[in-house]
């Protein structure tokens, strides 16, 4: 690709008019790339496409050329305004291709919360070199990289449809741009994927030295500029594997407590589940007043995980019930890796057998799917009830946008689920309720009807 002269102003990237026409670089510099796979809903397959000279026009008038990508791409891969995401990563992701094909790197900025139920309405991202270096004095001296740029992407939430929308747009950028070349190594596109990670692991095993390692998956990939890391970042992820191995003496600590209670009480069940890894994934205990409560109360069971625990966050699970004063009494608790389905297949087969296969008559949980298709596989036969406060909560999550009027919402939905005996009346009511408020399109308040037999 020919080098571009160094212009006397700083670059302006302006938005190609819908009748430009991309001009082609040198014969010599015309090549077409490899099939490469993306986790970026696959805008990087760069297959087959001819390199081509975005038109970059700088402030003094010159034209320059930067970007190398073709039209068609360019098009897919621009924000517009109602422009729709299912979350805000899936937004953040999707404005970090569009900087890694322009060439600049992307950052978080500013984020607003509602005040009635805190939830996140509305992100800022912005280029990396958004704003001015702040001149407080520092530890380390670092490079002064901000520039003021003006680029960005905002985006708000839609309350009705729980989508996330392009509210503005802005792709005017006051500094040059990273070349195809160079875009792997900006900050939000240096990634290790999985199997790369795998690769420098077992390099690591063998005694391969680092720099070998780079050269080997750069190689197999056809290139630097097609590995998506740099060799710091093998550094990185190998010291954070080192910090997570040691972490597991938190279960070192689980361990003894539970050799405590063996000894203490022979009754004391408890038993963990590995990966292929032998690595420590789900744990589950239950004492021996824990089984004998469940023996006398175990009729309706509740199960939730909105607990956290440690700094990794990991779910605590645990299995709660009433006893004959309408206290409450702890059947059995649970330390989670994930929320998916096969560990609550597991968590709720073991759950069986330390109550000696004795099955509730009825199981409460939130509306998590995970937990509903764990249930049905393991206890088909028992009635699985929704936990009243949880689907308040998520009303509250759902549909706090209603403001004033959701202290209403909130009456007519309870009078809903513990006002009617008659399914006739319950449906007239559920009418009304979906009529007064104008939630006919509202995803939860359907799906939310379609489950209520639960």
């Amino acid at each position: 690709m020919p080098k571009t002269s160094t212009p006397v102003a700083l670059a302006k990237i302006v938005s190609p008019p819908p009748s430009w026409t991309p001009v082609a670089a040198s014969p010599s510099s015309i090549s077409s790339t490899s099939d490469r796979s993306s986790t970026a809903e696959g805008l990087r397959n760069r297959s087959k496409r001819f390199r081509y000279l975005f038109i970059v026009r700088m402030e003094d008038g010159t034209v320059e050329g930067s970007v190398e990508h073709s039209e068609e791409l360019l098009k897919e891969c621009t924000p517009c305004i109602d422009m729709e995401f299912e979350s805000e990563p899936a937004a953040f992701r999707f404005y970090n291709e569009y900087g890694r094909i322009i060439g600049f790197s992307i950052r978080r900025d500013y984020h607003n919360k509602s005040r009635l139920d805190g939830m996140m309405i509305n992100r800022k991202f912005v280029c990396s070199k958004e704003g001015v270096k702040d001149n407080r004095s520092s530890a380390r001296a670092r490079k002064d990289t901000r520039t003021n740029c003006n680029a960005f992407m905002y985006i708000s939430l839609d309350r009705t449809s729980s989508k996330w929308r392009v509210t503005n747009f802005d792709d005017s950028h006051n500094h040059l741009l990273h070349t195809p070349e160079t875009v792997h190594m900006m900050r939000t596109q240096r990634k290790l994927c999985e199997s790369q990670a795998i690769s420098v692991e077992i390099a690591e095993a063998t005694g391969l030295p680092l720099k070998l390692s780079h050269d080997l998956i750069s190689a197999q990939s056809g290139g630097k500029e097609f590995v998506g890391f740099m060799r710091e970042d093998l550094k990185s992820h190998l010291r954070s594997r080192r910090g997570r191995d040691l972490q597991y003496g938190e279960a070192g600590i689980l361990f003894k407590y539970f050799q405590k209670q063996t000894i203490d009480n022979p009754y004391f069940f408890h038993t963990m589940q590995l990966d292929v890894d032998e690595m420590i994934t789900n744990i589950f205990w239950a004492d021996h007043q824990m089984i004998t409560d469940y023996g006398l109360f175990g009729d309706t069971l509740s199960f939730d995980t909105t607990f956290r625990t440690n700094k990794e966050c990991r779910p605590l699970a645990i299995f709660t019930g009433f006893n004959h004063y309408r206290m409450t009494v702890i059947f059995g608790v649970a330390l989670m890796y994930d929320e998916t389905t096969p560990s609550f297949v597991w968590l709720f087969e073991t759950f069986l057998e330390a109550m000696s296969g004795k099955k509730p008559f009825t199981f409460f949980t939130d509306q998590d799917q995970a937990m509903a298709n764990a249930l049905f596989e393991v206890m088909p036969d028992v009635k699985h009830g929704l936990c009243t406060f949880h689907l308040n909560q998520n009303a509250m999550k759902h549909l706090g946008y209603l403001g004033d009027d959701f202290s209403a919402f909130s009456n007519d939905f309870n009078a809903c689920m513990f006002g009617y005996e008659e399914e006739t009346e319950l449906i007239e009511a559920w009418k009304s309720l979906v009529k007064n408020f104008k939630l006919e399109d509202n995803a939860w308040v359907t799906k939310t009807w379609d489950l209520r037999e639960k």
